[in-house]
């Protein structure tokens, strides 16, 4: 079932393969592929029973009405957008290298699949591993620069602290603690802890970590015991929480419209999170296809996302984080840190390379599911728990956190293996005795 690859899942890639390459030749079948993106996601939604993967999809959703707005109703989503004298065209690329990552993904990822991972982690009573990693999860706090942080709280919504790279580490201490919450009050500390950081990700900009982290807690607490009806309108209802919270922090009423969008209307500009990520990814295709990003560059960037995994930036190509490299060098106007992972992946090895990690991900998805190892387990979660990031951001979060997991893992289960040893060790004695 985690293998297989339906007949309608073919028709579905023909009909994109199609409509990518009618739409260099009118712009009826580019606006046809707008439609068709947003059609196709929420076919995909319909047919989903796996809870998770349900989540991952309506987050998706909100991103693929966003070329409707552009191509069909003719809309700005960018201040900055009339200076790319061919937006058009790089927004349509943008536009085809999404659509056959999403196309290419829903088609190979189990979502009809109804597994849950609650079967799978079954917390051990190891005392002293609890401990330890439950004090490796507060002790971590403690290299936070909450003074800036206290700072970020009472500035502009979405400023960031040099510490924050704590709270991005937070959810991996967090799964590592929950293989030992065999009670309910070490179940109650671990979402306490995950959810007061959640809380404080929030209050200063950091939403994604935010949302990541809250979807930690889901799988690892709550999968597979909501039906699907209760997760939509969940997403629905925490969708609005989080479009309110982000007016109410840059110093804005929020209106009805702005809540149940999170769109802003400035000077006929539409404005939001998903509006200014698309935009990101057409001044990354258009620094593409002005040669500004060279195939040397691009290479760069793809070995220093991967090098990034287990060494600091400042040892790796500065092109692996574009973002920076683009407003450091003052390339064009870039208003997010990010851009949708068709794009990055188009970046670094073109339409080859958006194929081969919609399939990567998805395999390693199914073999999460497929695999009674915690740790090849444990990284599907987090590769779930963390899609809103490398989904729209930089997918470099992938490789970072398969060695960050692994790492923690090891010293934990040192921890856990010597408990088990001192205890055998205990018995054999008191046996002798």
């Amino acid at each position: 079932m985690l293998n297989s690859v339906k007949a309608k899942n073919i028709i579905y890639a023909v009909v994109t393969v199609l409509l990518v390459a009618f739409s260099y030749v009118h712009v009826i079948f580019t606006d046809l592929l707008a439609v068709w993106l947003l059609v196709f996601s929420i076919i995909k939604i319909a047919k989903t029973k796996n809870n998770m993967l349900l989540l991952l999809q309506l987050f998706m959703l909100i991103y693929s009405v966003v070329p409707i707005l552009y191509f069909i109703l003719n809309i700005p989503i960018s201040p900055h957008q009339y200076l790319d004298l061919n937006q058009k065209a790089n927004m349509r690329l943008a536009l085809q290298t999404q659509t056959v990552f999403v196309v290419a993904f829903l088609s190979w990822a189990p979502i009809e699949s109804r597994y849950t991972f609650a079967g799978v982690f079954r917390p051990q009573k190891r005392h002293m591993a609890w401990l330890v990693s439950v004090l490796i999860m507060i002790g971590s706090l403690f290299f936070v620069n909450w003074r800036g942080v206290l700072s970020s709280m009472l500035k502009t919504y979405s400023i960031e602290t040099e510490s924050s790279i704590i709270f991005d580490y937070f959810m991996v201490f967090t799964a590592a603690n929950y293989f030992f919450c065999d009670a309910k009050v070490k179940r109650a500390v671990n979402i306490f802890l995950a959810v007061m950081v959640s809380l404080i990700c929030v209050l200063i900009g950091k939403r994604l970590t935010a949302v990541s982290l809250l979807l930690l807690v889901y799988i690892l607490h709550y999968d597979g015991k909501l039906k699907k009806r209760t997760i939509i309108l969940g997403f629905i209802a925490g969708t609005m929480l989080f479009n309110a919270i982000q007016f109410t922090r840059i110093n804005q009423m929020p209106s009805l419209f702005n809540v149940l969008t999170g769109i802003n209307i400035e000077n006929g500009v539409f404005r939001s999170n998903s509006c200014d990520i698309w935009y990101a990814s057409e001044v990354i295709v258009k620094l593409i296809s002005e040669k500004v990003f060279d195939w040397g560059f691009r290479l760069k960037s793809f070995l220093g996302t991967f090098l990034n995994a287990f060494l600091p930036s400042s040892l790796t190509p500065k092109e692996a984080l574009v973002n920076v490299y683009i407003t450091e060098n003052n390339l064009f106007p870039y208003t997010a840190n990010g851009s949708l992972i068709g794009v990055s992946t188009y970046l670094w090895l073109s339409y080859p390379g958006v194929l081969l990690f919609a399939y990567l991900i998805s395999l390693l998805i199914r073999k999460g599911m497929s695999s009674r190892g915690k740790l090849s387990t444990l990284y599907t979660v987090l590769i779930l728990a963390t899609f809103p990031r490398w989904y729209t951001y930089n997918p470099r979060i992938l490789f970072k956190f398969a060695f960050v997991a692994g790492v923690v893992y090891l010293c934990v289960w040192i921890v856990a293996s010597s408990e088990v040893t001192k205890n055998r060790v205990r018995k054999r004695t008191n046996e002798k005795k």
